[in-house]
This record gives structure tokens, sequence and C-alpha cells, in this order.
């Protein structure tokens, strides 16, 4: 299963939940200022005031509670964005060495003027120097002026100790 998240409609989504805010605050003072005295229902209605009063409290508590949640869920969408964008900064700063790579490599092979081999997933394939020595030693190498079939690759075995050896011949 995959997902596609941008950020910016995060952002956007909890730019939204802000304007929910406050018109939860609207809505919240509108409660507190709408509240009526005991003596507002009279003597026959005297018993009204503790049945409704409680009511009236519990709504305004749950009008804070709402505003409460929508601005905590606010926070956590745009926090969510945030570690999101920093997430695939720090994916697409993990690939920035491979793609130098494979712009040396575009280079060098444009350069040389063929195809470099193809790798599979495994990582079997065939090395890229012993090819390219192999189906075209009659070209030049990027380091020096000497065709590669006849430019001696030195190595060391030991310390103080070289070996030489002739790139591979063509096939």
């Amino acid at each position: 299963m995959t997902f596609e998240v941008v950020a910016e409609e995060l952002t956007a989504h909890a730019s939204h939940l802000d304007g929910l805010t406050d018109r939860l605050d609207t809505a919240i003072s509108a409660a507190e200022t709408v509240s009526m005295s005991d003596e507002a229902y009279g003597i026959l209605c005297s018993f009204l005031p503790p049945i409704v009063n409680p009511m009236e409290k519990e709504g305004l508590d749950a009008l804070n509670a709402a505003k409460e949640g929508v601005s905590t869920t606010a926070d956590n969408v745009r926090a969510t964005a945030k570690q999101y964008e920093e997430t695939d900064q720090a994916s697409a700063d993990s690939f920035s060495p491979l793609e130098e790579d494979v712009e040396v490599r575009e280079s060098a092979v444009a350069l040389r003027g063929t195809e470099a081999p193809s790798r599979s997933m495994a990582g079997r394939g065939t090395d890229d120097a012993v090819t390219a020595a192999q189906q075209a030693p009659e070209r030049f190498s990027m380091a020096g002026d000497e065709p590669v079939a006849q430019r001696p690759t030195h190595f060391s075995m030991a310390e103080g100790e070289t070996v030489a050896r002739q790139a591979p011949a063509p096939f």
C-alpha cells in the first residue's frame, strides 16, 4: 500500500482547523454571556435553575473541550507536516552522493563513447573497468594517453612490493 502526503496540504488543513478554533471561541463567548440569573424564571418556575444551570455548565465545558481538541489537532497536523518535510529532505540528502556518482558515470560513458554495462538488482554483473577494456581496448582511458590494453596497471601486493599486469586482451 502506498500513499502520497503533500505537506503543504497538511499545513493548509491545520490553518482550517485554526479557523474552527476561532469559531468555537465565538460560541464560548456567546454561551458565557447568555446565562440567566436564578430570578429570571420567576417564583412559579424557581425550581428550573438548579436543573438548567448544571446543563449550561456542561455545555460550556463541552465547547471548551472541543476548542482544546481542535487546537491540539491543528498543532499535531502542523508537526506532522514538518516531520514529513524533514524526513523527505533527509531521504533526498542521502541520495545526493549517489546522484553525483551517476552524473560522473554518465559523463564518463559519454566521454568513453560506450554504454555502461547494466547491473541487476542483486549486484550480479560485470566489472565496469574490465568490461570497458574487453569491449573497446583501442579506446583511450580518461586517465592517460595510452590505449587501455597497452597500459600496465599497478597495485601493491605487500609493503614495498609492486606487481605490474597487463589489462586483459579483447575476446
